[in-house]
């Protein structure tokens, strides 16, 4: 979600948004007032006030369920899951100060178009200095853990083809390690937008500098009672635009590129597995005995004396199945009590295959999960990220645009649909989640 402050400020245009923080446009960008119709006044207060706060609250249930089924359950795969709790409880941090947006935008705190200077500078401080960076924060860790589950899926794809393991115990020996990515994506996040904290410098109403060219409507000399934010030394330099792009780039465009593109190569791989278990479902017919280089079935006779004196002939027949010329070697390799019979090597060949196949059911199943998520996210989150970057690259054009504020609001309603139906995707689409919702429906709390 994000808001704006075009309407208050002629030289600075204030952001919100959970993957991009705020940010300031340099001096030389011409910032215009905003136009925007009575029927778009009415869709953006719709989106702040309604549709936002019902589906951050649905958001909201959803991932407490989450959380719950998560910690108190146990899974075979706990990998993957332990990427959804991560994703879990930053997708409920970012709901709950969604919330927190939507009654400040109802105050008139957090808006647009219209904005109240507030009579307390704790109030002011914590809106401009603590809650829209915290809010960044859980944003863009939730866009991380989604990022660190493609790589880590992508990879697991990669090593089952190369080497198909027969059972689920060698996936536990994997590179990326869950326990430790996670809390460093959430640092890594919070590191990037703790400068944030000081981008602006809260002072009363009548302390303005007038080289600042501030609104009458957000500076009022005449009221003592209220305060209002004035961006600080530091963000007026052109080190603070450097560091505005840089972390657009490491927030935004390389998640989004990467999640992206290993999504569609693990749909790729995917078919490929797919396509080579139908191969040995259904194995193509033997080959001629010649291809193989295998030599026909010899016939040899031999003469012998029985008892009474008779000769009697002996068919002696070679028919080894295994490639090669029948020479003696082969004959007592064949004939060696300790190899195994055909019917133990089937039964060994059936064994293996049915828990191969078992594990590629069930990380085929985690990597369709996987890309729903993914592209649900990509589809939601396009039209802020369009927004981001034309407004941060080409912030000129961008403010020439008529019913922007309109288009940004419909976009952050999309932004708040993606992380509120990620633990609805979860019930959709894994069994072993749904199975705990009834767990949990029908009071049974016994663990594992």
């Amino acid at each position: 979600m994000e808001a704006s402050r075009e309407g208050n400020l002629e030289d600075i245009q204030f952001r919100f948004f959970p993957i991009f923080p705020t940010q300031i446009i340099p001096p030389q960008a011409n910032v215009t007032q905003p136009s925007v119709t009575p029927e778009g006044q009415k869709i953006i207060e719709t989106t702040y006030q309604i549709i936002l706060p019902i589906t951050a609250s649905i958001g909201i249930l959803g991932n407490i369920s989450a959380v719950i089924i998560l910690f108190w359950f146990k899974f075979n795969n706990r990998f993957f899951f332990t990427y959804m709790k991560g994703l879990a409880i930053t997708d409920l941090g970012y709901l709950l100060f969604t919330l927190q947006a939507s009654f400040l935008v109802s105050e008139h705190l957090f808006l647009a178009l219209e904005y109240r200077n507030p009579e307390s500078q704790a109030l002011t401080i914590y809106v401009w200095n603590v809650f829209s960076p915290l809010w960044n924060i859980f944003g863009s860790s939730s866009d991380a853990i989604i990022t660190l589950m493609t790589i880590d899926r992508y990879f697991t794809l990669v090593g089952m083809i190369k080497k198909p393991c027969r059972s689920l115990k060698p996936m536990n020996n994997r590179s990326l390690k869950p326990k430790i990515l996670v809390p460093m994506a959430v640092i890594v996040c919070a590191l990037f937008h703790f400068p944030y904290c000081f981008q602006f410098k809260v002072v009363p109403c009548n302390g303005f500098d007038l080289e600042l060219n501030f609104n009458e409507t957000l500076a009022d000399p005449e009221n003592t009672n209220c305060w209002s934010p004035i961006p600080s030394k530091f963000a007026q330099t052109s080190l603070w635009v450097v560091f505005c792009i840089l972390n657009l780039l490491a927030m935004k465009l390389v998640p989004y590129a990467l999640v992206t593109t290993l999504n569609v190569l693990i749909l790729v791989k995917l078919k490929k597995m797919r396509n080579a278990h139908n191969d040995q479902l259904n194995p193509p017919p033997l080959a001629d005995i010649s291809k193989r280089n295998n030599k026909l079935p010899i016939k040899t006779v031999s003469s012998s004396k029985s008892d009474s004196g008779l000769e009697l002939d002996t068919w002696v027949g070679n028919t080894l199945n295994a490639p090669g010329t029948n020479n003696e070697e082969e004959l007592s390799q064949n004939l060696d009590p300790r190899a195994p019979t055909p019917s133990e090597m089937t039964r060994k060949s059936l064994y293996g295959r049915h828990h191969g196949y078992q594990l590629m059911n069930k990380e085929t199943r985690l990597a369709l999960q996987l890309v729903t998520m993914v592209f649900s996210h990509v589809f939601l989150t396009l039209p802020q990220n369009i927004t981001y970057f034309w407004w941060t690259l080409f912030p000129d054009s961008w403010n020439k645009v008529e019913n922007r504020i309109l288009f940004e609001s419909i976009s952050d309603a999309m932004c708040g649909v993606n992380y509120s139906i990620n633990f609805f995707l979860y019930c959709l689409t894994n069994r072993d989640i749904r199975f705990c919702l009834k767990r949990i429906r029908r009071c049974n709390w016994k663990l594992d």
